[in-house]
């Protein structure tokens, strides 16, 4: 039978029986099952985290019985390194003096980094504000620092914080990345190459928040690339314009196993040749991969805009996974191919450019679609329709459709939506390959 049930303070085990059993029963009896009242047991667990206790051992498990006291053991330590020694500051959760046992528990210790003030050997990467050049390293020209960061897995970034306008900077590394600060408002970036892990964190570029324009000036070829499968190789949080300086501008985004840029405000890509890959990873699943992904607050607007640039993506995932955010290209040619679903965004405008968009699942639009000027666009998919769009679809009376015609189509599961569509013995089917051009 069930034992009866006990408290967070004890439990019954079973004891005897209430008489002795006889070898042969001869007559009706009632015996009584009698249990004991044992408390019960808990275990907690104290984690050194990136330390170690006294002797060496990484945890530390103490028994307890119900609402006795904790009683923490001696604080770990953790060993210091050339850039950073280290504080214990507490545990995780907070366990505070008095705190009693209520259940198993495991208690981490967490730290404080504090920085040794060591000196990064030089990086490979210079700067100028045009009548003195130097390796980061140096610090000695005003507006930007170099430091060793730690990432959020606790590996060592070195890393450069620019916090003034007027600087350019040059050179390769497959260590360093770079964070712009609210109050740049415009740096240029000559022939730059950043290519690295940068632990788990976002990667070779990080635009911090902030409410003005910045505009980083792309001279010759520059490169930000992340070579492992967390976050974005590019964040922006601001409004931002890239700006191609000189007829040989060009940029080259990579990411693997990772989303190449992350947005939380307008872009803008000028007057250069841009390169966008997003590649598989092994262990990541394609929904994790996306070319270009952002996050606006409800009620915001904001643009990705391509303009006076020839755009080439690729993405082993997504393409343009904006939710609310737009995507507008403009006097520009954009080729994108993606193993999973072109993308979802607010709006979509195409103006005098040439698009072609190859995709497993087609352009879904939240809102509305708009092509005019003396554009070609083609697009295609493998699954339902090439482009859909919730609010309506607008091109200019003279386009030739490619033998499609713009219909209000109902889906079981995603409603309303306008597509461009081919009707076949009298129904209309979305069409999965659209090609549409000017005169």
């Amino acid at each position: 039978k069930r034992q009866p049930a006990g408290y967070a303070e004890y439990h019954y085990e079973f004891n005897s029986w209430s008489e002795a059993l006889p070898g042969t029963f001869t007559q009706d009896m009632t015996i009584t099952a009698k249990y004991r009242q044992v408390e019960n047991e808990y275990t907690i667990t104290f984690d050194a985290g990136s330390g170690s206790f006294a002797g060496g051992s990484t945890t530390i498990t103490q028994t307890y019985h119900y609402g006795d006291t904790i009683i923490p053991p001696n604080n770990p330590t953790k060993a210091e390194n050339e850039y950073f020694r280290y504080e214990f500051t507490g545990w995780f959760p907070t366990l505070t003096a008095g705190d009693t046992v209520s259940g198993n528990r495991t208690y981490t210790a967490t730290y404080r980094s504090i920085p040794k003030g060591t000196t990064l050997p030089k990086s490979g990467i210079t700067v100028t504000n045009g009548e003195v050049t130097e390796d980061i390293s140096v610090a000695s020209i005003p507006g930007y620092t170099y430091e060793m960061v730690e990432a959020l897995d606790e590996s060592l970034v070195p890393t450069l914080k620019i916090m003034g306008d007027g600087l350019t900077f040059s050179g390769a590394s497959n260590e360093v990345c770079v964070i712009i600060a609210d109050t740049v408002n415009a740096v240029s970036f000559n022939s730059l190459s950043l290519s690295g892990s940068y632990g788990n964190s976002d990667g070779a570029l990080y635009v911090l928040e902030g409410g003005n324009q910045l505009t980083v000036n792309i001279i010759g070829n520059c490169v930000f690339k992340k070579t492992t499968n967390y976050l974005s190789a590019v964040r922006n949080e601001r409004p931002t314009q890239f700006a191609g300086i000189g007829s040989g501008a060009s940029l080259q985004i990579g990411a693997k196993g990772a989303i190449g840029i992350y947005t939380t405000n307008n872009m803008t890509f000028s007057n250069m040749s841009l390169t966008i890959d997003a590649e598989a990873a092994d262990g990541v699943e394609e929904n994790y991969i996306s070319v270009i992904s952002g996050d606006i607050s409800t009620g915001s607007h904001a643009v990705c805009r391509f303009v006076y640039s020839d755009v080439a993506i690729s993405s082993s995932g997504s393409g343009f996974m904006l939710w609310s955010m737009d995507i507008e290209i403009q006097n520009s040619v954009l080729g994108m191919n993606c193993e999973g679903s072109a993308g979802i965004l607010g709006g979509f405008v195409v103006n005098a450019s040439n698009v072609t968009i190859a995709a497993r699942q087609g352009l879904w639009i939240a809102g509305d679609a708009t092509f005019s000027g003396a554009s070609q666009i083609k697009l295609t998919t493998d699954v339902g329709a090439a482009i859909s769009a919730a609010s309506g679809i607008t091109v200019p009376d003279d386009y030739d459709l490619g033998g499609t015609s713009i219909r209000l189509l109902t889906d079981s599961s995603t409603g309303d939506y306008y597509t461009f569509a081919i009707e076949t013995e009298g129904v209309w089917i979305p069409a999965a390959n659209v090609e549409i051009h000017s005169p």
